[in-house]
């Protein structure tokens, strides 16, 4: 299956692997694609919209092949329907809520912690900003316990 995404944003195909959370790419495109069905499945039922900015979507595109299935199309198309865009928009909106999704897993990485370089990078990928809420949350409840 091809996906487009903003080529910008495949840096953090790449971290994922450099950060060893992957071992390849390979297994990197399709983790964040299924991470990214089960954001987008929600998303729809719930929402009816992306838990995302629609903005992230524009600039130069770059094709990734991620392994087919035919349970991925079925999906791809209930997410398709809820979010009401056409089959090719919505893979690029799933791949990119599970590779955003992964924020946290870099964010956690022993790269994230002991490089100055990875760390910069990482914080500036789209997230979540309740991610960051929540981890303020959780240190300042373990600074008082």
């Amino acid at each position: 299956m091809i996906i487009k995404i903003p080529k910008g944003h495949y840096q953090y195909v790449q971290m994922l692997i450099e950060a060893e959370i992957y071992p390849d790419e390979k297994t990197a495109l399709s983790r964040v694609f299924e991470r990214g069905l089960e954001e987008g499945e929600f998303d729809a039922i719930y929402a009816g919209d992306p838990d995302m900015d629609l903005e992230l979507l524009k600039g130069p595109q770059i094709n990734l092949e991620v392994p087919d299935s035919p349970e991925y199309q079925k999906r791809v198309e209930f997410i398709s329907k809820g979010f009401r865009v056409p089959i090719s928009k919505a893979k690029s909106i799933i791949f990119l809520l599970g590779l955003f999704d992964h924020y946290l897993s870099l964010k956690n990485s022993h790269l994230y912690i002991t490089n100055r370089n990875f760390r910069k990078r990482v914080d500036e990928m789209p997230s979540d900003p309740w991610y960051d809420d929540k981890e303020l949350e959780e240190f300042e409840e373990e600074e008082f316990e």
